[in-house]
C-alpha cells in the first residue's frame, strides 16, 4: 500500500503539488478506526480512505484519488500500480468532489429567467432583533405588477398564495402561507412578501412605533424569593464576574437583563464553496453499504474480473439447479413491466437520468433493479454494479426488500438487503441492492456516493422534506459526474415538472394490468341504501351516559370466523402488495404540520387529501379482479380537491435541511435551496439560519461550529439536540433523551373529553409537566414492556416557574425597576437585580455548552465553579424556589405511586373469545360475571370485575355501587381483585364507590 502513497507523492512532484492528509478517529470504542481525506490544490475531489490504522487509511485515501485522476484521464490506467482500478466504459472528461459544478450546466427551470439581483451579495441575515414588520405596509410601492391573491380552503385552515414582480430586481418574489381565515392567510402572505423585499434590500426597516393591543396586557405575577436562593444567585453572580445592568432611572424607559455571550466558537478558516457529493464508480476494495475499505478477507485481494466470474458461474448455477427459481421466473414474466425492459434498459445505458412512470401494480419497484443487476452480472460486470432504492417508507423499504430476495431464491442479505432507522440487514459488497429510506441515504451522503453505479428513488410524487432535499442533491451529481445513473419512478401522474427538472430526460410509460374500478361517492351510497334519516325525537340528553347494555352491544357483535375483514389503514399508498384487497375506502381527510415562518410556530391541521394520493389508492382495488371504490365525500367536494398536496417543504420548518447543507458542504442555504424543484420562500431560509446561529450551531461565517456538528449528526430537531446536550451536562442525559424521543411523537395519553385524565395527571406527579408524565410512562413500560389501559391524547399545560422562564424560555427579558417584563408581555414584580442576577445565568450555561462541546471530556471534570453553576441552576429550577406549592388539594389527583402494572390480556376467557368462562376479556363465569373485564355479576356490579369489587371503580355495587365502595379498585381497596394492594390503598375506596 505504500507504493500508491508514494506514486501519488511523485505524481504530485512532477506537477509542484502536495497533498494534504487530513486523519481523524473515527468508528466506536469496540473497533477503533481512523478516516483520512486527501486534497490537493486545484482539484475539487476530496479524496477519502479509512482502516484501523493511519498508514492503511492514508494509502486507501491515496488509492481513491488515484482512482480519480484516472477517471478523468489525468493519469493513464497503465502507469498506475497494480491497483484493480475500476474504469466504467465511457469515463467522464470532468470531474469534480466537493468542488464546483461546471460552468456551462443549465440552470433550474425555474432560476432560468431570473437576473441577478443588484447590489445583494448573500443571503445573510441582519437586523432581526430591530426590523419590525407591518403586513402588508407600503407594498404597492416596490411591485408594478400584482397577480391576484388566490385563496383556497384545504379543511378548516385557508391557504394563500401570491406572486408579484418587483421591477428593482428584475424578478418574481413568490409566497404561500396559511390561516384559519381568508383575511388571516392574506395577511401572513403579504408579511412573507415584505420580509423577502426586506432581506432583499428593496424595502427598508420599519422604524415606527408599534401600538400594542389592549387585550395583550396581563396582571403582574408576584415572585417570592427564600433568602437563601437569592443569597445563591448574588454569589455565582459576583464569581463569574458578571455586571448587572443598574435599574433604570425612568420607568417608562426599561433596560434589557440580557447579557451577552461569555464565550464563542472560534470562526472557522475554511470556508466552503458551492460543492457536490462525492462519487466514485464500484471498486474492488469498497464497501459503499458501511462506507468504509475492505482490508481483511478475500474480497480485499480480488481483482474485478474474479469477481464478476464468480458471481456469474454462481448465477447460472442457481437457474440450472433451483426449480423453484424458475418458476418464480416464470412468474415475473408475466408482470406488464416485463414487455418494457429493452425499452428501459436502453433508457438508462443511453441518459444519465430516466423517469419511469408506471401504473399500480405494474412491478416496477420489484423489476427495475433487478433487470439492471442481472445484465451487468450476465455481461461479466457484476463488479461494477451497485443500486440503491430509496423508499417513502420504512415498512415498504423493508416488505420490497424481502420480495425481491424472495424472487432471487435467496435469504434477505446476500444480493439484497435494507436500511431503515435502527435496523439493516446490509448484501454484499459487490453486485448488489439496497432498499432503504430516504432519511437513511441522505445520512450516507456525508461519506458521499462512493461506489455506487445507480440510484433509483421511487415515489417521488410524495414530495416529501427529504425526497425534495435529495433530488437537489442528485441533480448536481448529474452535473459534476455524468456516469452515474439516477432512476426515478413515480405513479400515473404529470411529471413534466420532474422531466423540466432534469433537463428534459425521457419518461418510459409503462402500462399496467388493473381492472376497472367502480367508484361511488357519498350520494350514490345514499341512493343506493334508501337511507332516510330517523327523526329528531331526543330533545335532551340522557343523564347516565355511561350505563346500559346497549352501549356496549358492538362489542358482541363481532365478526365469525373465516370472514374477510375490512383493512382499515393507510399502507395502501405503500408499495406494499395485498392481493386480497378489491375494496378501498377512502377518507379525504388527513393530518399534515404546518409551518409560519414570521412567528416560527407551527401546528397540526386536519385538511382535504389531494387527488394525486388518491388516485394511486384507488389502482389497490383493481389490482387482481374488479372492484369498488367508495369515496367519504360528495362529488362536489371531489372536483374541488387539489391536484397536489402542498410540498412539505413549504409547511416544514428548514433548520434540519439547513444543518444537513452545511454538514454535506453543499454551500450557502440559501444558494442550495434555490435550487430545489419549487424554492421556500426566502423569508423562510432566513429565519432557519438566524434560529441556528441563536443555537450557536453556525458561526459568523456561517459554518457548522462544533456544536452545530453534533446537531447536524442528530436524528431530532436541533432546539431537542441542544437539550440533550444540556441534559448531559446536568448529568440526566437518558432522562433527557427519553423526553427528546418522545415529544417526536404523539402523547400516549388518550384524551376522552376536554379534561385530562386522571393517569395523564398522576403520572406528572407534583409537576404538572407533560415531560415529566412522559418519562414516567416510559419508565413504567420499560418495566413491564406493556400498558394495557383505556386512559394511557391529550394536550395538558406544562408548568414552568417564573424563574425558568427568564432562565431558558424568552428572548426578551427587560426591567423597569420594579416590574421585569418577558417578550413584552408576562410581567413579574421580583427585584431586579435578582431577575437580572437569573438572566446572567442564562449566559454562563451558554458558555459551558461552547466548552464542553469544544471537549466532551471537560463535562466529567468540571471547575469548580461550573460545579455551583450548575447547583445554582438546579436550585432555581425548582418550583418551590420560585414560591409555588405544588402539593394537590385534591385527594382525587394526588402525587401517589404510578398506576399498578398491568398484564397483556389473552381476550380469552375459559375457553371462548368473548369471556364466556372464567377470567376472560368480558368476565369468567358467564358473558357478564364476575372476574372479567366489566366485572362480577354485571356489567356494573360483582367481584372482581373491571367495574366490580377489586376492579378499574372499586365497589361491590359496581360504577354506581355500595354507598362505601367496596374493597380494591383501581383507586381504592385493599386488594385490585382479591389480592395485591390497590392503587390509593385504603378499604372502602376512593370518596365511596368511585
Amino acid at each position: 500500500m505504500a507504493d500508491i502513497k508514494n506514486f501519488l507523492y511523485a505524481w504530485c512532484g512532477k506537477k509542484k503539488l502536495t497533498p494534504s492528509y487530513d486523519i481523524r478517529a473515527a468508528g466506536n470504542k469496540n473497533r477503533q478506526k481512523f478516516l483520512c481525506e486527501v486534497r490537493i490544490e486545484g482539484y475539487s475531489y476530496i479524496a477519502m480512505g479509512n482502516s484501523t490504522n493511519k498508514k492503511d487509511a492514508q494509502s486507501n485515501a491515496a488509492r481513491d484519488f488515484v482512482n480519480y485522476l484516472v477517471r478523468t484521464k489525468e493519469i493513464s490506467p497503465s502507469e498506475v500500480p497494480a491497483l484493480g482500478v475500476s474504469v466504467p466504459d465511457g469515463g467522464n472528461e470532468e470531474g469534480g468532489g466537493f468542488g464546483n459544478l461546471p460552468s456551462n450546466c443549465p440552470l433550474p427551470p425555474h432560476l432560468a429567467g431570473s437576473a441577478p439581483v443588484p447590489g445583494v451579495t448573500g443571503l445573510g441575515y441582519s437586523g432581526f432583533g430591530n426590523a419590525q414588520w407591518e403586513r402588508g405596509a407600503n407594498l404597492q410601492e416596490y411591485y408594478s405588477k400584482r397577480e391576484d391573491q388566490d385563496a383556497k380552503a384545504v379543511g378548516l385552515h385557508f391557504f394563500t398564495q401570491m406572486t408579484i414582480f418587483v421591477r428593482q430586481l428584475g424578478r418574481k418574489v413568490f409566497a404561500r402561507e396559511h390561516g384559519s381565515t381568508k383575511k388571516l392567510a392574506a395577511q401572513s402572505c403579504a408579511l412573507s412578501i415584505v420580509r423577502q423585499l426586506y432581506h432583499l434590500g428593496v424595502v427598508e426597516a420599519y422604524t415606527g412605533q408599534t401600538k400594542k393591543k389592549e387585550g395583550e396586557t396581563v396582571d403582574v405575577y408576584e415572585v417570592n424569593l427564600s433568602d437563601d436562593v437569592q443569597h445563591q444567585i448574588h454569589s455565582i453572580v459576583q464569581e463569574l464576574g458578571i455586571q448587572i445592568p443598574p435599574p433604570p432611572q425612568d420607568p417608562n424607559s426599561p433596560v434589557s437583563l440580557v447579557q451577552g455571550k461569555m464565550a464563542q466558537f472560534e470562526p472557522s478558516q475554511r470556508q466552503s464553496t458551492a460543492g457536490v457529493v462525492p462519487w466514485s464508480p464500484p471498486q474492488v476494495n469498497w464497501n459503499p453499504w458501511t462506507s468504509s475499505n475492505i482490508d481483511e478477507g478475500p474480497l480485499a485481494f480480488c481483482t474485478p474480473e474474479q469477481i464478476s466470474t464468480d458471481l456469474l458461474h454462481e448465477l447460472n448455477y442457481q437457474l440450472e439447479q433451483d426449480k423453484n427459481l424458475q418458476t418464480i421466473l416464470m412468474e415475473r414474466s408475466q408482470l406488464p413491466v416485463k414487455n418494457f425492459e429493452e425499452q428501459i434498459m436502453s433508457a438508462i445505458h443511453n441518459n444519465p437520468v430516466v423517469i419511469i412512470r408506471g401504473a399500480t401494480g405494474c412491478g416496477k419497484t420489484t423489476q427495475v433493479p433487478q433487470y439492471i443487476l442481472d445484465e451487468f452480472v450476465q455481461a461479466g460486470k457484476a463488479s461494477e454494479c451497485n443500486i440503491i432504492v430509496t423508499q417513502p417508507r420504512r415498512i415498504s423499504a423493508v416488505s420490497v426488500s424481502e420480495r425481491v430476495s424472495f424472487e432471487r431464491g435467496e435469504e434477505v442479505g446476500k444480493s439484497c438487503g435494507y436500511s431503515v432507522r435502527f435496523e439493516s440487514v446490509l448484501p454484499r459488497p459487490h453486485a448488489s441492492i439496497l432498499f432503504c429510506t430516504v432519511g437513511v441515504l441522505l445520512r450516507k451522503l456525508e461519506a458521499g456516493i462512493r461506489g455506487i453505479s445507480h440510484v433509483i428513488v421511487d415515489e417521488i410524487h410524495e414530495r416529501d422534506l427529504n425526497s425534495d432535499f435529495l433530488l437537489v442533491v442528485l441533480r448536481d451529481v448529474v452535473q459534476a459526474y455524468p456516469d452515474v445513473r439516477i432512476i426515478l419512478m413515480s405513479a400515473t401522474i404529470d411529471t413534466t415538472m420532474f422531466r423540466e427538472y432534469f433537463f428534459n430526460c425521457p419518461i418510459i410509460e409503462v402500462h399496467g394490468r388493473a381492472h376497472p374500478v367502480q367508484e361511488y361517492f357519498l350520494e350514490d351510497c345514499i341512493q343506493m341504501t334508501q337511507f332516510v334519516p330517523p327523526p329528531m325525537d331526543r330533545k335532551k340528553k340522557d343523564k347516565d351516559e355511561d350505563g346500559g347494555e346497549e352501549d356496549v352491544c358492538f362489542f358482541v357483535c363481532f365478526i365469525k370466523l373465516g370472514a374477510k375483514k375490512l383493512i382499515v389503514t393507510s399502507c395502501l399508498a405503500t408499495n406494499i402488495i395485498i392481493f386480497c384487497v378489491t375494496l378501498n375506502t377512502k377518507s379525504y381527510r388527513q393530518k399534515v404540520k404546518l409551518f409560519t415562518s414570521h412567528n416560527n410556530m407551527t401546528n397540526y391541521a386536519t385538511v382535504w387529501a389531494s387527488k394525486t394520493n388518491l388516485e394511486q389508492r384507488k389502482g389497490r382495488a383493481g389490482r387482481v379482479k374488479p372492484g369498488f371504490c367508495f369515496y367519504l365525500c360528495s362529488r362536489a367536494r371531489f372536483e374541488k380537491l387539489e391536484t397536489h398536496m402542498t410540498p412539505e417543504i413549504f409547511r416544514t420548518p428548514l433548520h434540519e435541511v439547513a444543518l444537513s447543507i452545511k454538514l454535506l458542504r453543499l454551500g450557502a442555504i440559501g444558494n442550495f435551496l434555490s435550487k430545489a424543484i419549487e424554492p421556500p420562500p426566502l423569508d423562510a431560509v432566513i429565519e432557519a439560519e438566524h434560529t441556528l446561529r441563536e443555537l450557536d450551531a453556525l458561526d459568523c461565517n456561517d459554518e457548522l461550529t462544533p456544536l452545530g456538528r453534533i446537531l447536524a449528526k442528530l436524528p431530532i430537531e436541533p432546539r431537542l439536540g441542544k437539550m440533550m446536550i444540556m441534559g448531559c451536562i446536568f448529568n440526566v442525559g437518558d432522562a433527557v433523551c427519553t423526553i427528546s424521543a418522545a415529544t417526536c411523537f404523539p402523547e400516549p395519553f388518550i384524551n376522552e373529553g376536554k379534561r385530562l385524565g386522571f393517569v395523564h395527571r398522576n403520572f406528572a406527579g407534583s409537576r404538572f409537566s407533560d415531560h415529566v408524565a412522559l418519562l414516567s410512562v416510559f419508565q413504567a413500560w420499560d418495566e413491564v414492556r406493556w400498558i394495557r389501559t383505556r386512559a394511557i391524547s391529550a394536550k395538558g399545560m406544562t408548568l414552568v416557574s417564573p424563574l425558568q422562564l427568564i432562565l431558558f424560555g424568552t428572548k426578551k427579558v427587560t426591567s423597569s425597576g420594579e416590574v421585569v417584563e418577558l417578550d413584552d408581555w408576562i410581567k413579574l414584580k421580583i427585584p431586579h437585580d435578582i431577575a437580572g442576577g437569573v438572566a446572567a445565568l442564562r449566559a454562563a450555561m451558554e458558555a459551558l455548552v461552547v466548552e464542553v462541546t469544544k471537549d466532551p471530556e471537560y463535562i466529567r471534570n468540571l471547575d469548580p465553579t461550573n460545579e455551583r453553576l450548575l447547583n445554582v441552576i438546579r436550585l432555581v429550577s425548582r418550583p418551590s424556589s420560585a414560591g409555588i406549592n405544588l402539593m394537590v388539594s385534591n385527594p382525587r389527583f394526588g402525587d401517589g405511586p404510578r398506576p399498578p402494572k398491568m398484564p397483556r390480556t389473552d381476550f380469552g376467557g375459559g375457553g371462548e373469545f368473548r369471556g364466556r368462562g372464567g377470567g376472560g376479556y368480558r368476565g369468567g363465569g358467564g358473558s357478564w360475571s364476575g372476574g372479567g373485564y366489566r366485572g362480577g355479576g354485571g356489567y356494573q356490579g360483582g367481584g372482581g370485575g373491571f367495574r366490580g369489587s377489586g376492579g378499574y371503580r372499586g365497589g361491590g355495587g359496581g360504577y354506581r355501587g355500595s354507598d362505601r365502595g367496596g374493597s380494591g379498585g383501581y383507586r381504592g381497596g385493599g386488594e385490585g381483585g382479591n389480592g395485591g394492594r390497590g392503587f390509593r390503598g385504603g378499604w372502602g375506596g376512593n370518596r365511596g364507590g368511585y
